[in-house]
């Protein structure tokens, strides 16, 4: 598992706090859905591409979680936790232009009101501490849901080929160009293992495209994608065993 340097809770800002709480939900959400969800298909080529999805998520948590400070108490991590629904949730009210979905949201948003006030109440009672000094006495930004689809395509362009190597311990960087990985990339050995009996993904793949050259289906494009980055992959594999 990769882990990276985490914050220092006195040092941080609130907001640095609640990004990084707003991505391990969002993780530990995906990676709660496959790994529950995958078992009960019926086909084992999906119950294998759910459980390989799922150990890619189980590695994302703990990669995003390692940025938490450890040294937090759990119910200054609650009330943080707690804080940051309540901060998404607002932005939700605040920007959705459908009445109906705005009601949604904002009854989502009284009952993470809620749950702060209480949890922030457990920790003066505890702790002796009040909840205020983890964020201050104002907390504002500004921002807006959008979509990214431009955004996250400009950066696998750049980023696709990055690829992450153990902790130098001269402090220097972890990443090199997938073109420039030496040869015993500990990746490479875990792939070897791991995949003894294929990808599930490029079967998937592998499968898509041919029913796409039968026919034009919506996805195409993506599809596209990640038939290319896999004969990539596995090309970049090959040599360096």
């Amino acid at each position: 598992m990769r882990l990276l340097k985490h914050y220092e809770k006195n040092r941080a800002l609130p907001l640095s706090k609640l990004h990084i709480m707003t991505l391990l939900s969002g993780e530990q959400q995906t990676y709660n859905y496959y790994k529950n969800v995958g078992a009960f298909f019926t086909d084992p080529l999906a119950r294998r591409l759910y459980a390989e999805i799922g150990e890619v998520e189980e590695e994302h948590v703990t990669f995003y979680g390692s940025l938490l400070d450890p040294t937090e108490t759990m119910l200054e991590r609650q009330v943080l936790h707690e804080l940051m629904e309540v901060y998404n949730y607002l932005h939700c009210v605040q920007q959705e232009t459908d009445e109906r979905i705005r009601g949604i949201w904002d009854q989502f948003l009284h009952m993470e009101l809620t749950h702060l006030q209480l949890w922030a109440d457990m920790m003066r009672k505890y702790e002796g501490r009040d909840p205020a000094e983890l964020f201050g006495g104002t907390l504002t930004v500004e921002f807006k849901f959008t979509e990214n689809k431009e955004y996250i395509r400009r950066t696998l362009e750049r980023q696709r080929d990055v690829r992450e190597l153990p902790i130098p311990l001269d402090g220097g960087p972890n990443w090199v160009m997938k073109d420039d990985l030496p040869k015993d990339w500990p990746s490479y050995r875990y792939q070897h293992v791991a995949n003894a009996d294929g990808v599930p993904s490029e079967e998937i793949v592998d499968r898509q495209r041919r029913e796409a050259q039968r026919t034009e289906r919506p996805g195409n494009e993506l599809l596209e994608r990640a038939r290319e980055l896999a004969v990539q992959f596995r090309g970049a594999t090959d040599e360096k065993r």
